[in-house]
């Protein structure tokens, strides 16, 4: 796992938490008092924690408070994803996804002049293929394999998604109307899986084995 999901406990265990912190920092010579300025009544909350005052403006207090909710729902958001890209449909309908793609006749799909960017099919490609193996290789490391046999399977995602690239551009030439055989694809393909690969053996196979 890359993340640690906190959406296992519920909300009032944080509140409850933020409780007991602030009981051990009151016992540890942390004093608050509020007190209020004659211009424009401003009221402030000054905090000594032993020598070392701190002030704080209410407006600050709510910015603080805000960055702390927003972190939560962040943090929070981002474990629902490592859910949903724990479950085995996600790199299987990617995978059906690009096979669709290559296998539509080249009538259906927009001219290369239309694109803004020259060449914008091969970054398409790379990234389409590199999401490729990121999603099958995030959804191994979600199982408890050995290290051993996740370099194994990561291997298998990076060689799948090359050999589907170099077949899709054989079946274009042969069997899809108004599709071409192009090696350049090829090759962008491959790049993108290979960037890939690198990624997750270096931040999800390397966390396996720093365990």
């Amino acid at each position: 796992m890359i993340f640690f999901d906190i959406s296992i406990f519920p909300f009032s265990t944080y509140v409850v938490l933020l409780t007991c912190a602030a009981v051990i920092l009151f016992s540890s010579g942390f004093n608050l008092i509020f007190t209020s300025r004659s211009r424009g009544s401003q009221l402030k909350l000054v905090a000594y924690f032993h020598d070392i005052q701190i002030n704080l403006s209410i407006v600050e207090i709510k910015k603080i408070t805000s960055s702390l909710f927003l972190f939560y729902y962040i943090v929070k958001f981002f474990s629902l994803i490592q859910k949903l890209l724990s479950k085995i449909f996600v790199p299987i309908t990617w995978t059906l996804i690009i096979i669709i793609l290559l296998a539509m006749p080249g009538s259906m799909l927009p001219k290369e002049e239309g694109f803004a960017i020259p060449n914008f099919d091969k970054f398409v490609h790379s990234t389409v293929f590199g999401m490729m193996v990121f999603f099958w290789c995030f959804y191994f490391n979600t199982k408890k394999y050995s290290s051993k046999k996740l370099a194994l399977l990561f291997f298998l995602a990076f060689f799948s998604a090359n050999a589907l690239g170099i077949g899709m551009e054989f079946v274009q030439r042969c069997c899809i109307p108004f599709r071409d055989f192009d090696e350049a694809d090829m090759i962008f393909d491959m790049i993108g899986a290979g960037i890939s690969y690198g990624i997750c053996n270096i931040f999800l196979l390397g966390e396996k084995n720093s365990q």
